[in-house]
């Protein structure tokens, strides 16, 4: 593979609200369209928890075996809350 990447995600997937748009985007990566490296579980349209969750489920269908990781738990100082963000 020519190009290696690290992803944060916020993938819903196993969670009770949110969308999945990541888990397909990941899916997609995972089969082999770029080496992924890290990736990390973030807040967002689900809890940090939930996403790592959802992340190390991918990842154990996947041929490729990144690290995963947690990530932001909270927006920044000065950052919009989730809420306002996602839909």
């Amino acid at each position: 593979m020519d190009t290696a990447i690290v992803i944060d995600s916020d993938n819903a997937l196993a969670a009770s609200r949110g969308d999945v748009d990541d888990a397909y985007a990941l899916v997609l990566l995972l089969s082999g369209a770029a080496e992924v490296k890290l990736l990390l579980s973030v807040f967002g349209n689900t809890s940090s928890k939930q996403a790592h969750a959802g992340n190390e489920q991918l990842v154990q269908f996947s041929a490729q075996r990144p690290v995963v990781a947690a990530g932001a738990t909270a927006p920044g100082p000065g950052a919009p809350s989730a809420e306002l963000v996602h839909v």
